[in-house]
């Protein structure tokens, strides 16, 4: 399982749908299917990736949270409301 040790220079952010993934590295968006193959190719163009996160999709990103993890890159499944919380505040 991949750590965080310091403050994180590249992060990723995820919005996962049932079929496809959009991806954020803050100046590019890009959308992939959301499938194994298509994960690993994205994340081998991202691999000095230092987070990624998303949020939580009713098991819709267990896959891509396995994938960041074999390809050694610290993720987080965000709590829903502690986000809509904050983008409340």
């Amino acid at each position: 399982m991949a750590f965080l040790h310091q403050q994180p220079q590249l992060c990723l952010g995820f919005d996962i749908a049932k079929d496809t993934i959009t991806m954020s590295d803050g100046a590019t968006t890009r959308t992939i299917a959301n499938q194994r193959r298509a994960i690993r190719a994205l994340l081998k163009s991202y691999k000095h990736a230092d987070l990624a996160v998303c949020e939580p999709t009713g098991g819709h990103e267990a896959l891509l949270l396995e994938e960041c993890l074999r390809a050694g890159i610290a993720c987080h499944r965000a709590d829903t409301l502690k986000v809509k919380s904050f983008i409340r505040s």
